[in-house]
């Protein structure tokens, strides 16, 4: 039974680990030379891919542009 929840709990430390990357997006606004990022967090969003993004479509409406994703 020890070896069992030694083995469960390595599998969730694992995969909280590996699971963890932050989502970003890195924008550029022509007119004006700023550059913007949005980084979605996994420790505050459920989804950090859709905070990321939603982010994203903020700074786009102001005219940025998307100069990568990651």
């Amino acid at each position: 039974m020890k070896m069992f929840r030694l083995f469960v709990v390595c599998t969730i430390a694992f995969l909280l680990l590996c699971g963890c990357g932050a989502s970003r997006i890195i924008l550029h606004n022509p007119e004006t030379k700023q550059m913007a990022e949005c980084v979605g967090n996994p420790y505050m969003n459920w989804l950090p891919a859709a905070a990321a993004e939603s982010c994203a479509q903020g700074y786009e409406k102001a005219g940025y542009v998307r100069m990568s994703t990651y």
